[in-house]
């Protein structure tokens, strides 16, 4: 073809502008008018100019060709292509759209390539199930007589990010999520009167905040709710007596979460709770250490 009979190329549309190094095919779709089958694709930073490789084939969509001289428009022409991201330094680029030497097409700035986002130490949107020793004190003056001291037990707990999976673009709220939990604990108080005990087995839900640092050691803040089943036993030289009730609980507290890896996760922190019985409240302090693993990392 001889070069009087080719024109300047008319750039019409590039998708997608933007790239992200790691994340990236570096795949697009240039649509363009006039461009000859020998038309070369570049990105230029500086003075430096990148070739872009095919990707696919050339198609024209329907439009009107230009007919003895006039300035109908000519057809568009559709180029998938692709540029290799790994010779590629982050920044802003021109497209360059050349037929000849003397009848290019640049578009400034039109192509932006960012970064390599930094690796995440633990998959954002991963499940973490454990399960955990607490250490319960009693803090109501009005159980005094009957739960004073400490209570064992044991809890599973299940957290669940549902913030980054709906809400990934929003700060503070994409790194919240709700927790699943059951737990039981258990006081005996031996006297010189008799004995008393205190079975309470919990199931609850929480709604938690977990800081986004990508580091195995964070804090995680939670409130909560749920029901609680309290079985109280009383025996005396006297007299033995039980008795049991279905009441509500709610409770906060905070920890700090060291991740082993991708898989392997322990907690440790404190949590206020209170049962609300009819009569009076329970309210306590829970010490605790859990340990479990990662899902879906």
């Amino acid at each position: 073809m001889k070069v009087e009979n080719i024109t300047i190329p008319q750039f019409v549309s590039m998708s997608p502008t933007t790239f992200t190094l790691g994340e990236s095919s570096g795949e697009f779709v240039l649509r363009a008018r006039e461009l000859i089958p020998e038309a070369r694709i570049f990105l230029k930073r500086s003075n430096a100019l990148i070739p872009i490789l095919p990707a696919g084939t050339l198609t024209a969509e329907a439009g009107k060709k230009p007919v003895g001289g006039a300035s109908t428009p000519s057809a568009v022409q559709t180029l998938s292509l692709r540029a290799d991201l790994r010779t590629i330094t982050p920044g802003r680029y021109d497209l360059v759209i050349e037929n000849s030497l003397n009848l290019t097409t640049v578009v400034s700035g039109l192509v932006s390539v960012n970064p390599e986002p930094p690796k995440r130490f633990l998959h954002p949107s991963s499940i973490k199930v454990t399960a955990g020793y607490p250490y319960v004190l009693s803090l109501s003056p009005s159980f005094a007589n009957a739960v004073t001291g400490s209570m064992l037990g044991g809890d599973v707990d299940a957290a669940i990010p549902l913030g980054v999976r709906f809400f990934p673009h929003v700060p503070g709220i994409r790194d919240m999520g709700i927790e699943i939990e059951v737990g039981d604990s258990y006081y005996t108080n031996l006297g010189g009167g008799g004995a008393t005990s205190l079975n309470l087995s919990t199931v609850g839900t929480n709604l938690y905040y977990r800081t986004p640092f990508n580091f195995p050691l964070n804090a995680v803040v939670r409130a909560g709710y749920g029901l609680s089943y309290s079985l109280f036993r009383l025996s005396t030289a006297q007299q033995s007596a039980s008795g049991s009730s279905m009441d509500f609980y709610v409770k906060a507290g905070t920890g700090a979460e060291l991740d082993l890896g991708k898989l392997i996760t322990f907690e440790l922190g404190a949590e206020w709770m209170r049962v609300l019985y009819a009569s009076a409240n329970l309210d306590s302090l829970r010490l605790y250490l859990r340990g479990g693993v990662r899902l879906g990392h």
